[in-house]
C-alpha cells in the first residue's frame, strides 16, 4: 500500500492585530504555487 504525503500547506491568515481592526477575510488563500502543492 502507498504511503500517502499528509504534510499540508498551511493557510495564509491575517495577523491577530490587522484584523482586529477590519472585517475582511481572515484566510487570505493559497498563492498558485501553494495550491499546486496541495493538489
Amino acid at each position: 500500500m502507498a504511503k500517502l504525503d499528509l504534510n499540508r500547506v498551511p493557510m495564509p491568515k491575517q495577523e491577530p492585530l490587522v484584523r482586529a481592526k477590519n472585517f475582511n477575510e481572515v484566510a487570505l488563500g493559497y498563492s498558485e504555487e501553494q495550491a499546486l502543492y496541495e493538489a
